[in-house]
């Protein structure tokens, strides 16, 4: 799903910083801005199509050190519009999102708040609205508490994809 392999990436990368020697200032923040594209067998979800999509996505990442110097968590702020397109009829919707994530690696635990995944499909309306809050136990992914209307979480981001770009 779209949403881990965004999330993954932005989490790798923000592990990557890793902490600094004791007394040393972390980093108060980074940029970036990362192209991305990708695909999906819609067949998987009963559709005879392939979905492809095509987006940007702007990330803010601070990372949170005790006094000793060790990272204890981070906070990322993501951004994202993307163009996901019907292979076979060339039909497009539009998904775009703007989520806070902070990662507490003492207490475990990963919340996600905003808009994680809104999609529009022209002349139709809003398909997909993921918003609200979402805490998730870092170490077995499943989700403590949520909060708000989250279709892709709950239906799958590309199952939904799918079913917009089919009707």
């Amino acid at each position: 799903m779209r949403s881990t392999i965004i999330a993954a990436g932005v989490a790798a990368a923000a592990f990557a910083f890793g902490a600094p020697a004791a007394g040393a200032k972390a980093p108060d923040v980074t940029r970036e801005t990362n192209p991305y594209d990708g695909s999906f067998d819609c067949s998987e979800v009963g559709y005879d199509f392939t979905m492809e999509w095509e987006g940007v996505e702007h990330v803010v990442f601070k990372d949170r050190f005790d006094d000793s110097g060790e990272l204890i968590g981070f906070t990322f702020r993501n951004r994202f519009r993307e163009v996901d397109t019907n292979t076979a009829t060339g039909k497009t919707v539009v998904m775009r999102g703007s989520e806070t994530e902070n990662w507490d690696l003492v207490a475990g635990i990963r919340t996600l708040t905003g808009a994680t995944f809104i999609g529009n499909q022209p002349g139709a309306g809003t398909f997909i609205q993921d918003t609200g809050r979402i805490v998730i136990d870092i170490d077995t992914g499943e989700a403590i508490s949520i909060a708000g209307p989250h279709d892709g979480f709950h239906n799958g981001v590309d199952e939904t994809v799918c079913a917009a770009l089919a009707s």
